[in-house]
């Protein structure tokens, strides 16, 4: 094999799995974000879907992923990848709105401000 074609497809590997890495921790972040880890104890994926769509008809301004997203990673570690880092922090801003009185209720449930929005970006992917 010529040596520069070597260097090149080299160079191309490893744009590609860096690539990829990047995507793994972006699902990772979805992941954490989408998830209410208290309240899906308590409640199946359905409850969490009409939970969300409740919560989306009572605030319409965060009718979207995107803004969901940045709402939900506010206060979130930007330099923290891995789904527990991830999951550590979404909890403790569930405490801190329950602790400060951010609740909302939502189909029935009384949940925090930050599971709710997790609830509504799950009922819209």
């Amino acid at each position: 094999m010529d040596r520069r074609i070597f260097l090149k497809l080299s160079s191309f590997s490893a744009a590609a799995i860096g690539l990829s890495l990047q995507g793994c921790a972006d699902d990772e972040l979805t992941t954490a974000l989408f998830k209410p880890a208290f309240f899906s104890r308590f409640a199946d994926q359905q409850t969490i879907h009409n939970a969300g769509i409740d919560y989306l008809k009572s605030f319409p301004s965060e009718n979207s992923k995107s803004k969901l997203q940045d709402l939900l990673k506010e206060g979130v570690d930007d330099s923290a990848r891995d789904n527990l880092h991830i999951q550590s922090a979404i909890d403790k801003k569930v405490q801190l709105d329950f602790d400060n009185g951010f609740t909302v209720i939502s189909d029935g449930w009384v949940l925090s401000l930050t599971e709710a929005r997790q609830c509504a970006l799950f009922s819209l992917l």
